[in-house]
């Protein structure tokens, strides 16, 4: 598996619904669009990252080493998400 380099993160500077906020101007909502296509992309590339971890660990029963039943009770404890969630992220991470 190769990584990807990404470009470091932009601080946040925009507050919607300040009250001291001037209207955004066209430049700034285009600017706007820009950073959350860009943050999409960086976390569509961590997803996919994830979920080929996950198949990984999966396929090696880490989960079982770790003392789990199932990777399910394994992913959802670790990461703090539901059961159903887990199962869901698995699948995909097989398919």
């Amino acid at each position: 598996m190769t990584a990807l380099k990404l470009a470091p993160a932009r601080t946040h500077t925009f507050r919607p619904g300040a009250d001291d906020s001037p209207a955004p101007s066209p430049h700034t909502l285009d600017e706007l669009g820009e950073r959350i296509a860009e943050l999409s992309a960086r976390i569509n590339v961590a997803r996919h990252e994830m979920l080929l971890l996950i198949a990984e660990f999966d396929r090696l029963d880490g989960w079982a080493e770790a003392g789990f039943s199932s990777c399910v009770d394994w992913l959802a404890w670790r990461t703090a998400i539901t059961p159903t969630t887990a199962r869901h992220q698995i699948r995909v991470a097989h398919a």
